[in-house]
Parts: C-alpha cells; sequence; structure tokens
C-alpha cells in the first residue's frame, strides 16, 4: 500500500484498498501484488481506472450506487419497498461494498472472484 500511495501520488492511500491489496498479498509476490493493484487502479492508459470508486465525490461511484436502486426495485421489489419506507438508501452500505469489491460483507472468496472477473472482464462487472 505505501508502494501504491508512492506510485500514485495523485490517488495515494485510501480507506479500502487494504482488502485488495491484502487478498492480492495472498496469492501474489508483493511486485505482483503491485502490479495488479496498478492495473486495477492506476492512472495510466490500459489500467481498469477503478480509482473512481476510492475519491467520494466522483459521479462514477455514485452512479455505480444508483444501478444497485434500480436493479434492487426491478429485480427485488418488496425489499426495496422496504427500504424506502425506512429511509435506507444504497449510498449507506454500497459505497463500501464498491471500495472494497464486495470483501468486506462476503466471504474472501467473493474478493478473489471479483478481481478475477474484473481482470477478465474490465471494470464493467462491478
Amino acid at each position: 500500500l505505501r508502494a501504491y500511495a508512492v506510485y500514485d501520488e495523485s490517488l495515494g492511500y485510501c480507506q479500502g484498498m487494504n482488502f485488495i491489496a491484502g487478498c492480492l498479498l495472498e496469492h501474489l509476490p508483493p511486485n505482483e501484488a503491485l502490479g495488479v493493484m496498478v492495473t486495477l487502479l492506476g492512472p495510466n492508459p490500459g489500467s481498469h481506472r477503478l480509482r473512481y470508486i476510492f475519491h467520494s465525490s466522483t459521479y462514477e461511484l455514485y452512479a455505480s450506487v444508483e444501478k444497485i436502486n434500480s436493479l434492487m426495485s426491478i429485480k427485488l421489489p418488496r425489499l426495496y419497498q422496504h427500504m424506502v419506507q425506512e429511509n435506507i438508501h444504497p449510498s449507506m452500505y454500497a459505497v463500501r461494498w464498491y471500495r472494497t469489491f464486495f470483501g468486506h460483507s462476503g466471504p474472501k472468496s467473493l474478493l478473489i472472484n471479483t478481481i478475477n472477473l474484473v481482470l477478465l472482464k474490465g471494470s464493467d462487472i462491478l
């Protein structure tokens, strides 16, 4: 995480990166894990440019959260209505999901599979 923060000074270290870095370090040597972090988050062309997840004011992050809201209203209408009645908006929980690639609230295998899918299919998989 320090190496990534030095590499990408404009983003630096952000809360939630530790889930991704920890998962990568369990499966890769440090230099390769850093390379994957750069591929996922880096500002350079060719990366998946998922850095928007770690900027709290970015349009893309909240557009992704709104997608969850929209999908819930279509696929889980009863749950959606209950959440609306209770004044619970996905921004209250989904930002954390995105920032940890769903590793915060799910099994470690979900985090591993999410990273793999992002690397294979691109960031739209999130």
